[in-house]
């Protein structure tokens, strides 16, 4: 079984930057490690994949049913794409990688439904928006939302979206590592 130790030292392959630091991954982690076998699990915003690690890892020990989705249409796209393709290779993550847009992904994905959802995609107002009223019914009652950057500094957009979507079905759980904001869907 992968362990935070193993899991830390994947993400800092796929780069050294701030972008979902020690305390979400290990909020991720741990919330995922949480959750039962064969679960079905989405991200929304891959990039360089320092979240998509942790998810691909924990994945491969309890067999969930992983979706990441990313259109890598940001300036540095090309190499962050080349770079999760590689880290899937040299890790045999098993998970299915859509290279669309996420209201395309809500398209080829209509009808499902997830037991975790995390959003980290467009993070402007409107991007975070359109995401959760694209991907938040679709998750199981006692699943979970999680939102990287909420009250980051500049992003202030994602908080605000977040805010105004979540309503008395949301339970807030966590903020994990400063920026990782997680609600469990109680209603």
């Amino acid at each position: 079984m992968i362990n935070l130790t193993d899991i830390w030292e994947k993400v800092e392959e796929s780069s050294h930057e701030t972008a979902f630091n020690y305390g979400e991954v290990e909020g991720l982690f741990n919330l995922l490690s949480s959750l039962q076998d064969r679960s079905t699990v989405l991200e929304i915003g891959v990039q360089f994949g320092r979240s998509t690690t942790v998810f691909a890892e924990v994945a491969k020990d309890k067999s969930f049913d992983l979706t990441a989705v990313d259109n890598w249409g940001e300036a540095n796209g090309e190499e962050a794409h080349s770079h999760i393709l590689s880290q899937v290779k040299k890790y045999n993550w098993k998970f299915t990688l859509l290279s669309v847009d996420s209201a395309d992904a809500g398209e080829i994905l209509r009808g499902k439904t997830f037991n975790l959802i995390h959003i980290d995609g467009d993070h402007s107002y409107a991007g975070v928006t359109a995401d959760c009223k694209t991907w938040l019914p679709r998750i199981k009652k006692g699943g979970y939302a999680c939102f990287d950057d909420y009250g980051h500094a500049g992003l202030e957009g994602v908080k605000k979206a977040v805010d105004e979507y979540i309503d008395d079905k949301w339970e807030n759980i966590a903020l994990y590592g400063n920026k990782l904001q997680v609600f469990k869907k109680i209603k």
